[in-house]
């Protein structure tokens, strides 16, 4: 039901659960639930990210410490 949207006290009313705990308990997550929501989360990641986005690589002295950036393309 949670799944369809109905919300989760009118869920309870028709299937008979007095409280959230055994409610929950029994909204069983399938795999397919799971490769949606992994879908739309990399979906929202791209979303993000610049199209330009340019990674860089620091660069040491004689020392090792790092003390500039150097574009990576």
């Amino acid at each position: 039901m949670s799944r369809k949207g109905i919300p989760e006290n009118v869920g309870m009313l028709i299937s008979g659960r007095r409280t959230n705990s055994v409610y929950r308990r029994y909204n069983i997550i399938d795999m397919e639930v799971m490769r949606e929501a992994t879908a739309k989360i990399e979906e929202h990641q791209r979303a993000l990210k610049p199209e330009n986005n340019h990674r860089t690589a620091t660069t040491s002295d004689e020392t090792g410490m790092d003390d500039k950036t150097d574009p990576v393309n």
